[in-house]
């Protein structure tokens, strides 16, 4: 349920996908093409999850689901693992499991990727399931295995692996914001083909405060 201060920006936030062609390019459908379009990005996006594979099967990615999005989205676009069933490539071979209600993929060495989506949830709340979560994925990044965090998953994993997630202190930012990449990102694989600055679409009121220790900071906006 939406309500309170949250309803002019959730009505903000519903016509801003009203205006998007597809979803998917609400939360970073850059990183996460289709590998049947043409052209070199579409072929490149799956390599550092399939040279985990042996060369007889697809690659096991599991797609960490850290909650659900607000029923009138849902309704429309389907629940947060959806949008990334839709965007992810046919050559994998995808597990979703429901984080959220305490569900934990095996050993994390099981899975060539792994991909963890938004919540409604919030980081510094400390919730049971999402602290045995981010547990699971430091286990995951120490054994090197490949996380693709989005939005929560990207502060879950922040603050799993020593750095800081809380509130931004400008409060909620939601809309079209210009992305700028850092000169880092011309060797990432998901960055690399993307133009130095490009406008993305969102919507959090938590963030990354602090960086984990070793980690490499590759984009950023004016927020």
């Amino acid at each position: 349920m939406v309500e309170g201060d949250d309803i002019p920006m959730f009505e903000k936030f519903l016509d801003m996908l009203n205006e998007l062609d597809d979803v998917q390019n609400v939360f970073h459908n850059a990183e996460l093409q289709s590998s049947k379009q043409p052209g070199p990005p579409a072929a490149q996006e799956d390599s550092t999850m399939q040279q985990n594979a042996p060369t007889n099967r697809k690659a096991r990615v599991v797609v960490l689901k850290t909650g659900t999005t607000y029923p009138d989205i849902r309704a429309r676009f389907g629940d947060f693992d959806e949008w990334f069933l839709r965007g992810l490539s046919d050559e994998l071979d995808i597990t979703v499991a429901n984080a959220e209600a305490g569900e934990l993929p095996g050993n994390p060495e099981d899975w060539d990727g792994i991909v963890v989506t938004g919540s409604p949830a919030m980081v510094s709340d400390r919730a049971e399931w999402s602290e045995n979560a981010g547990r699971w994925l430091v286990k995951a990044v120490r054994s090197e295995v490949p996380v693709l965090g989005v939005c929560y998953g990207h502060q879950l994993l922040a603050h799993a692996l020593g750095g800081e997630a809380g509130y931004h202190p400008n409060g909620r930012e939601t809309g079209t914001h210009e992305v700028e990449l850092l000169p880092e990102a011309a060797s990432d694989v998901l960055f690399r083909e993307l133009p130095e600055k490009f406008p993305a679409q969102l919507t959090h009121r938590q963030s990354v405060l602090r960086l984990p220790e070793g980690a490499v900071l590759l984009g950023r906006n004016q927020f």
